[in-house]
């Protein structure tokens, strides 16, 4: 099958010197098999497999912009064929991305990567300097700083390149035609064009959300424009792959024209200090949402799964025949349809599938319910979200989706022991390992796995499993997989790939889960979040290896983080209540007793103490010279207490280290330790933050909870192998053992009203 070529631009920028080499790859010049044109030419060519696309840069043709406004000798209209050095350098960098790059898809960052390149061969040419050699580590810094807040758009001046553009189309109609296309009610620019326009190529993705409106009025075309996401500053992300991409040039070989340092050897700290948007973090999934999630999703594998494979394989062998008779793809639809009108009211009768389903269609055009591709979408949906959530892995791990490598494949399931039914997934680590591994499993993921293995098995009936099969011909035959009409029909060789973020909207639909948490990570989010809170002595070591971090500093963000400790708290209460079978109003009475037993305790006890135990004790005696009471003094001066606090709302919630009586409303946000002046934060409560809050009391029973908590911390110190987990564990702990000294010699100076000292 003779390959489509695609002549593609792709984000650029350049500068010129020093003669090219000619003939072969020189042998200190990386190669990729999927470069495809020689050393001498050109135009970089690139195998798209395995789309089976090739596609093309015309390095001669790269815009770039001239410098004789800033005192340089280069006119407005340059192109990279002015720099041939450069062109050498862009053919060995798209090598070296290649070979470094093992997840995502990789002609994807090699164009990421040239643009960044392109770009800074840009800047380069603004400020007169024509070989990457010739920069120093103050240049870079600099450059840093003219990336903020819009990256390149800053840097390079794109809205200002942009107006100028649009002024001349206004001047100028024919020009402005000579840059957009017209069709189905929306004007396009050319990026193309418009780079030349520039002398900085720019893709589409990047055009400013003015750019097209402002075409349209100076071209007074009536047409629908569409706005871009661009016009904010960019993200950490941004600068880090910018950074990562430039980094990339201290690698390539001395011959070339290169930098002679690494300009961002941290690229995460570096792009922490860009300025950029801070990276949001996925957010975490609230339980009553993941018992959504999870009660269709089993549903799906274990009542419906058997009906869908019926389905599927009854249109397979509908196809199969009717293919026998006939080529006619009209005929052979006819017949598939015949075929599934007989089968389906049965299955779905025995099966439970959605009644308003009447799949007369492999696509379900013109039914009255979805296709049968779509129960394979909320199959294939509930096995990657059920493997999500107990393995914690990666949504391409689990997919792999585009043009990835890897996902689950048939035979990715290995008996561990062959007298325990345990068995080991083979899966790809998209990060830090990029390679495969093996990780153990639970029945439910093998369940899971197993019906995928058997659509597959139904839609290749021919394709053999050899026990000695080499791994990479087994990797290849992937699982999610969809039965499209094409391929039904026998026009397609190959089976639909699963997208999940087009393909599990009506599995969540059904499910009724908010459109914010139908995202893949959140299940990863989630196995951390049960893990490190579920357990009484969860080891953060065990998470890091299991999530396949390279260090506990990644994984530590699953314990600090506060908007996962808010749902972890909140969740932690609801396990509570079910636990022990509660309901809400035999809580709120056990509440109010357990507030008298503090007050007693807090106007008895020499071993109260906090800031709250101090107020109670001063309200009592302000009162007490003043108010003569019938009933026992004890008594009457806790029901005293409990009416002022009443008033003021303060209910008792227990925490490990104390009580904390701070009310919801009214001042009380203003004044706690962990109050932001609208709400209380009490995910964040703890010895150190709430030791000197006016709502927090203690006693000595709660102390002994925080010296179990130092000890504990010391124990892990010695037990740990990482010296920094040490180190920390070790400076908590003296910490903890210095507040503890602290409270109780505060203890020791109070008086209790109504202790033994107030009676005698």
């Amino acid at each position: 099958m003779k390959k489509k070529v695609h002549q593609t631009k792709i984000l650029a920028t350049v500068t010129p010197a020093t003669p090219r080499m000619r003939g072969g790859w020189p042998a200190d010049v990386p190669r990729h098999s999927r470069i495809l044109s020689a050393w001498h030419d050109d135009i970089l060519r690139l195998d798209g497999s395995p789309a089976r696309n090739e596609y093309a840069i015309d390095l001669s043709m790269i815009p770039l912009p001239g410098n004789d406004d800033v005192g340089g000798p280069l006119a407005p209209g340059q192109t990279l064929a002015q720099f041939p050095h450069w062109m050498d350098v862009a053919k060995a960098y798209a090598a070296l991305t290649l070979q470094e790059i093992g997840g995502y898809d990789p002609l994807v960052v090699v164009a990421n990567g040239l643009n960044h390149l392109f770009r800074l061969f840009a800047w380069c040419v603004r400020r007169r300097t024509y070989h990457l050699s010739s920069l120093e580590l103050e240049d870079l810094a600099s450059l840093a700083n003219e990336l903020r807040p819009e990256g390149w758009f800053s840097a390079l001046g794109f809205h200002e390149r942009l107006n100028n553009v649009i002024d001349r189309v206004q001047k100028d109609r024919d020009f402005g035609m000579s840059l957009v296309n017209l069709g189905h009610g929306n004007l396009a620019i050319s990026p193309a064009r418009l780079s030349d326009a520039i002398g900085i190529v720019i893709s589409t993705r990047e055009y400013p959300s003015y750019l097209r409106p402002k075409f349209a009025r100076a071209l007074s075309l009536k047409c629908r424009t569409r706005q871009s996401e661009r016009d904010q500053r960019w993200s950490e992300s941004s600068f880090k792959t910018c950074y990562i991409a430039l980094n990339r040039l201290v690698r390539l070989p001395v011959s070339l024209d290169r930098l002679n340092f690494e300009p961002f050897a941290n690229s995460r700290r570096h792009a922490r200090n860009s300025g950029g948007k801070p990276d949001q973090r996925t957010v975490n999934i609230p339980v009553e949402e993941l018992a959504k999630i999870l009660r269709t999703a089993l549903t799906w594998v274990y009542d419906r799964s058997e009906g869908v494979l019926a389905l599927v394989a009854t249109c397979c062998e509908a196809a199969r025949t009717a293919g026998q008779r006939t080529q006619s793809r009209d005929e052979i639809a006819k017949h598939m349809q015949l075929e599934l009108q007989a089968a389906y009211p049965a299955i779905r009768e025995r099966y439970g599938l959605p009644e308003a389903t009447l799949p007369c269609s492999v696509r379900g055009r013109g039914s009255r319910g979805v296709s049968v591709v779509d129960l394979v979408h909320r199959l294939e949906t509930s096995v990657a979200l059920l493997v999500g959530i107990n393995l914690a892995r990666r949504k391409n791990e689990i997919l792999g989706e585009d043009a990835r490598p890897y996902g689950l494949y048939r035979g990715c399931l290995t008996l561990a022991d062959r007298y325990v039914d345990a068995y080991e997934l083979d899966v790809y680590i998209e990060k830090t390992w990029q390679d495969w591994r093996a990780m153990s499993t639970n029945k439910l993921i093998v369940d899971s796995v197993r019906a995928l293995e058997r659509l597959r098995e139904i839609m290749f009936p021919d394709e053999v499993m050899d026990e000695p099969q080499a791994k990479e011909d087994r990797r290849a035959r992937k699982l999610f997989i969809v039965p499209s009409t094409g391929f039904l029909l026998g026009t397609n060789d190959s089976p639909s790939r699963y997208a999940f973020e087009t393909h599990s909207v009506s599995f969540f639909q059904e499910a009724g889960v908010a459109a914010k948490y139908r995202r893949t990570h959140t299940m990863r989010r989630f196995f951390a979040m049960a893990f490190m809170y579920r357990w009484d002595h969860p080891a953060l070591q065990a998470l890091s290896e299991h999530l396949c971090h390279l260090g506990l500093e990644v994984t530590r963000v699953y314990v600090t983080n506060d908007s996962m400790r808010v749902e972890v708290e909140r969740t932690a209460k609801m396990l509570r209540i079910r636990a022990d079978g509660l309901p809400i109003e035999e809580l709120a009475e056990a509440q109010v007793q357990y507030r008298d037993d503090q007050l007693r305790a807090m106007l008895t006890s020499t071993a109260a103490g906090g800031p709250m135990t101090y107020r109670v004790r001063k309200w009592v005696r302000r009162l007490a010279p003043k108010v003569q009471f019938l009933t026992p003094k004890l008594d009457a001066m806790v029901e005293v207490a409990r009416s002022t606090m009443d008033k003021k709302k303060y209910l008792p919630i227990s925490f490990r280290h104390g009580v904390c009586w701070a009310p919801e409303l009214g001042t009380a946000p203003r004044v706690a330790r962990c109050g932001d002046g609208s709400r209380l934060h009490r995910e964040k409560a703890g010895i150190r933050v709430c030791r000197k809050c006016p709502f927090h009391s203690t006693s000595d029973g709660f102390l002994k909870n925080v010296e179990a908590d130092a000890r504990s911390l010391e124990m892990r110190a010695n037990d740990s192998h990482d010296q920094e987990e040490r180190r920390c564990c070790e400076a908590s702990a003296k910490s903890l053992w210095e507040l503890i000294a602290s409270e109780r010699a505060l203890m020791a100076q109070q008086h209790a009203p109504y202790g033994d000292e107030g009676r005698s």
